[in-house]
């Protein structure tokens, strides 16, 4: 599990490195980092199975990916790349579904 998670780490680091603008204080890698640490803290306390852990891990490093793309609709985006990078790296589909949820889970509803 490690492997991915750190396979995606690093591309992450390097894709808001080359694409994310500098006038992205919050929603950037420092940010990324933050929700990976406090998702694990969560992980710890919980009965999840290691496919879900998995899945929440990589949500939390992929959930704003998409403002590498733009910043309305940037959930989207950040479910494409995720959904890309998985696949390239053999990431199960149940597992990028799980991924893709809860990436979609993060989108703000005005209703």
């Amino acid at each position: 599990m490690t492997d991915i998670i750190n396979k995606a780490d690093n591309f992450i680091l390097e894709l808001f490195k080359k694409n994310l603008p500098n006038t992205f204080i919050y929603h950037n890698y420092n940010h990324t980092q933050s929700d990976v640490k406090s998702t694990k803290e969560l992980i710890e306390n919980s009965e999840l199975n290691v496919k879900e852990e998995q899945a929440l891990l990589l949500a939390a490093l992929f959930h704003d990916t998409g403002y590498t793309v733009k910043f309305d609709g940037h959930e989207e985006e950040s479910i494409k790349i995720a959904k890309d990078f998985l696949s390239r790296n053999q990431v199960a589909d149940d597992v990028i579904e799980m991924v893709e949820e809860c990436i979609g889970a993060t989108k703000f509803s005005s209703t």
